[in-house]
């Protein structure tokens, strides 16, 4: 038996943003697509039709607004990480847990994951991140403090460009915050 996903979608920064849920909890979040591609993706992978369904995802949907808005720096949502293998699952919950406005090497993640030679299959586990965003693999650069890509398969070098964007709006989140604090 399929499980039901929903999804819905957001306008960002990024643009449309759409995203996708289980009753695991949070399955997929991509800015990359249009909505017949991220369906037909859906569909294939859980092997379901996906239902138009904004109530279902409507705390995911405001946490992502939040964020946009510079208001939420931690996501507090469940998420499905059922199709990832193990390797995948530990490098996204590793990835998960790099703090707002900060960022990460490839290699400090290989580490962090108990892989230290592995910095490029991390790469390849953050050039497939299901969920982007919430699982923050913006955050995480090459050992020279580069950005590296984003999303290049599906983006290709326009990705870049939507890691400055997402790396700028968490800096700006975190000056805002200090200017309404006082500090």
């Amino acid at each position: 038996m399929s499980d039901t996903v929903s999804y819905a979608s957001l306008e960002s920064p990024l643009g449309t943003v759409w995203l996708a849920a289980t009753s695991r909890g949070l399955a997929r979040v991509s800015s990359s697509t249009d909505e017949f591609e991220f369906t037909f993706e859906l569909e294939r992978e859980y092997r379901t039709t996906p239902v138009w369904d904004p109530a279902a995802l409507e705390p995911m949907i405001r946490q992502l607004d939040e964020y946009f808005a510079g208001d939420r720096r931690v996501f507090d949502l469940r998420i499905d990480l059922s199709h990832a293998s193990e390797f995948q699952r530990t490098v996204l919950e590793t990835v998960r847990q790099v703090p707002y406005g900060e960022v990460q090497s490839y290699g400090e993640i290989a580490f962090a994951v108990g892989k230290p030679q592995a910095a490029r299959a991390v790469g390849g586990v953050m050039a497939t991140n299901p969920i982007s965003i919430v699982i923050p693999c913006h955050r995480i650069v090459r050992s020279d403090g580069s950005h590296g890509e984003y999303a290049y398969r599906a983006l290709g070098p326009s990705g870049a460009s939507m890691k400055e964007v997402l790396l700028k709006l968490e800096a700006r989140g975190d000056e805002a915050r200090s200017a309404r604090s006082g500090r």
